[in-house]
């Protein structure tokens, strides 16, 4: 199942009735809530009853914050945190993301599992302004990188352990449900999990409804950043409820599929045929790049190569740089052209 996330177009809609109606007005239906404020549950309620969208899965925090949220309805909370309190916030805010998605018939609920408590941000904000500079070879930079994956192996056993009993709080919620809780990969070095974790935690819930989230872009950067060494596919393939899908130049992400720097056919051959398979992409992409994308994908999906220009309705022009970039990776073509790095966060 191919879905757009809700990520691209909320957070800039006044409602989220002119949201959805901006993605029913390039012909699509199938989505996956994020960013979604606890105002817009009683809209995607009726939406769902109608028949006018189809849930495939839910990212959580979904329908618990307020519109007055910032940023809009997604905050980062910690599952992972050894405070508490704010540890038992974030295990309710999933419970209740659980309980919207059972509500639309969702698939499965996104859930990020927190962060060992290190300054991260600064510092993977120090490994992209050096990497840009140097790349990862020259010494300094791989001790300064050594130095602040140490403090995070130290430091990260409370946090692993909290995150832990958050799941085990969460799975009751799900009994019953028929979706399954998927953790995503992160960006950052700090958040959880890193590999290591993640073969701990399904270790530990082997018999659970939790599976793995696969997110393209947050495996590239921290690739190209040099604090990850193997491809997350390969091990955890066998545990993949599904996978946002976007592109990747330099150090920004969630560009849309087929602009960037990402085999899509490549991605695609690794992922279970029955994951879910979601874009995701930041707010500022045209309507009509998603639309080409989402039919180029749909094609790669289904191992087609027909080109962009021949879809049924044939509303895609062969310009739209989605769709091109799409169709030559299926032909397995790749550009050369030089794309210069930017540094810039899209949707987590």
């Amino acid at each position: 199942m191919l879905s757009l996330s809700t990520s691209w177009n909320i957070r800039r809609s006044p409602t989220a009735h002119d949201a959805f109606r901006e993605v029913r007005r390039l012909g699509l239906s199938v989505v996956e809530l994020s960013h979604v404020c606890r105002g817009d549950l009683e809209c995607i309620f009726e939406l769902v009853r109608r028949g006018e969208i189809v849930v495939s899965s839910i990212h959580s925090p979904c329908g618990v914050h307020p519109a007055s949220a910032a940023p809009r309805c997604f905050s980062e909370d910690n599952l992972a945190s050894t405070d508490e309190a704010a540890r038992r916030s974030a295990v309710d805010a999933v419970k209740r993301s659980i309980e919207a998605g059972v509500a639309v018939g969702a698939r499965a609920v996104v859930v990020h599992l927190g962060f060992v408590a290190v300054d991260g941000h600064a510092v993977q904000r120090q490994f992209v302004e050096l990497h840009s500079w140097f790349g990862v070879d020259p010494q300094g930079y791989r001790d300064m990188l050594a130095r602040a994956l140490d403090e995070r192996r130290k430091k990260a056993r409370p946090n692993l352990d909290a995150a832990m009993r958050s799941l085990c709080e969460i799975l009751p919620v799900l009994d019953g449900t028929g979706m399954r809780l998927a953790i995503e990969n992160r960006d950052y070095y700090h958040q959880i999990p890193n590999q290591e974790e993640m073969r701990a935690i399904l270790s530990e819930f082997r018999d659970a409804p939790i599976g793995y989230w696969h997110d393209v872009g947050h495996e590239e950067i921290p690739k190209r950043v040099g604090w990850l060494q193997s491809s997350w596919l390969p091990e955890f393939a066998p545990w993949v409820v599904g996978c946002h899908l976007h592109d990747v130049i330099g150090f920004r992400d969630h560009l849309v599929p087929g602009r960037g720097e990402i085999d899509f056919v490549e991605v695609l051959r690794k992922l279970p045929s029955n994951a879910l398979k979601v874009i995701e992409v930041n707010s500022d992409i045209p309507g009509e790049d998603i639309l080409g994308a989402y039919q180029a994908l749909s094609r790669l999906v289904a191992g087609s190569s027909s080109s962009p220009s021949q879809d049924v309705e044939g509303h895609v022009k062969d310009s739209v740089a989605a769709c091109s970039g799409l169709e030559a990776q299926a032909s397995g073509q790749h550009s050369d052209q030089a794309r210069p790095g930017a540094k810039h966060r899209g949707p987590s």
